[in-house]
């Protein structure tokens, strides 16, 4: 196995991308409520097909009710995820600027705000090569004020892929971790393979967690990754759950509904405790995910946003950082939510403005922010996970994403 230094940094640098770019903090609201969905499907990583059809919607709320005028480019990333020195006219057959054209007010809600909708799609800023990007959403009257950007990849279809998931690992038996081992195929138009030119990426439930595995070996155009320390991950604990749909009757995880003084409502969830020594417990997954929804009117416009106290009941640890991670948190700094402890309560506590709907969450704890020590690792966890396969060559100027392949394993 070969690991190339040039991509040490790579996971660090796409948490990097994922938090909002905030510049002008007295004039531009901070963008909540990121939803990303590929051809419908809401999704992340956002990854496309090279020459296909696909189109991707970004959608996002400004707490204010006046409409901004933004407008999305895209720039090209390398290997690192840095800007790249490419031209626009080598990867892309259009101007490479767009108008965010679907904007609405809120409607019937406690707090206001405009929802931004855009679609990126074949007629509007898709690039034309395979490769890393980045999608920005700039206002077009404060041109210094970048609002939102995010990473998005674009895949060609030249490898095939064969993965295989094992409890038995090269490290323990049935103990909450599974080894990926994977034959991929590559068409035979891509020549010169070796095991500095290829290398594979891989996320799960939308976390990036492995990005500069080289091949195991080779043989002629078919590419073998098995029995390497960085295809052993572990399989984590089914997501935590709560609703807050109806403002009125407690939804799944919420104890209490607290009416606020401006009319609002703010939610308790239910006093979360670490579960690494309990049973594992079968439950609906959104993969980390949250799901949009209010029982009056079109949720884009008439979902409102309420605050969520969150309570998780361990020691205190005075020099041990504690967090939330969930899609909700993604672009917040450094992707989580910190928490703090309550000397009240002698509980650790935070709380979020999050739209109404249904989310996903769990707790991390450490300097390297790892659930483990309180979710616990199970064999029957059920993860999403998405494959990414580069090729680079001296005589192309991007790094190439030959292929990606999406599935979703429960340990059966």
């Amino acid at each position: 196995m070969v690991v190339r230094p040039m991509f040490d940094k790579l996971i660090v640098t796409i948490v990097t991308l994922l938090t909002v770019v905030h510049l002008g903090m007295a004039q531009t609201a901070m963008p909540k409520t990121i939803i990303t969905s590929v051809n419908g499907k809401t999704t992340y990583p956002v990854i496309l097909h090279a020459n296909s059809h696909d189109s991707v919607i970004v959608s996002f709320d400004l707490l204010e009710p006046d409409m901004r005028y933004i407008r999305a480019s895209i720039t090209p990333l390398t290997l690192d995820l840095k800007p790249s020195r490419m031209t626009e006219i080598e990867f892309l057959q259009s101007f490479n600027r767009a108008d965010v054209s679907n904007i609405e007010n809120s409607q019937s809600t406690v707090t206001t705000y405009t929802h931004y909708q855009f679609i990126l799609s074949n007629e509007n800023l898709l690039p034309t090569i395979s490769g890393n990007y980045r999608l920005d959403f700039v206002d077009d009257d404060q041109m210094s004020d970048t609002i939102l950007s995010l990473p998005f990849y674009v895949s060609e279809s030249n490898a095939t892929f064969f993965p295989a998931l094992s409890s038995a690992t090269d490290q323990s038996f049935n103990h909450g971790q599974r080894q990926l081992s994977l034959q991929c195929n590559i068409d035979k138009s891509i020549n010169n393979l070796n095991s500095d030119n290829i290398f594979l990426a891989v996320f799960i439930d939308g976390q990036p967690v492995s990005s500069n595995i080289h091949p195991t070996r080779l043989d002629g155009n078919q590419v073998i990754f098995e029995h390497q320390p960085e295809l052993i991950f572990n399989n984590g604990n089914i997501w935590r759950r709560f609703d807050i749909t109806d403002s009125y009757y407690p939804g799944h995880g919420i104890s209490i509904i607290q009416q606020t003084p401006d009319g609002n409502h703010r939610f308790l969830i239910e006093k979360d405790i670490p579960r690494v020594d309990s049973q594992y417990q079968t439950d609906g997954t959104l993969h980390g995910g949250f799901i949009i929804d209010s029982h009056i009117g079109i949720p884009e416009t008439n979902a409102d946003y309420c605050d969520v106290v969150f309570t998780l009941d361990i020691p205190f640890m005075p020099t041990t950082p504690v967090a939330i991670r969930g899609e909700f948190t993604r672009y917040l700094p450094g992707g989580v939510l910190p928490m703090t402890f309550d000397s009240i309560s002698n509980k650790y506590k935070a709380i979020s403005n999050l739209k109404q709907g249904v989310y996903n969450y769990q707790y991390l704890v450490g300097n390297s922010l790892k659930p483990d020590s309180i979710e616990g690792n199970f064999n029957e966890t059920p993860l999403h996970y998405d494959l990414l396969l580069y090729y680079t060559s001296p005589t192309v100027r991007y790094p190439r994403i030959i292929g990606h392949h999406s599935f979703i394993y429960n340990g059966n």
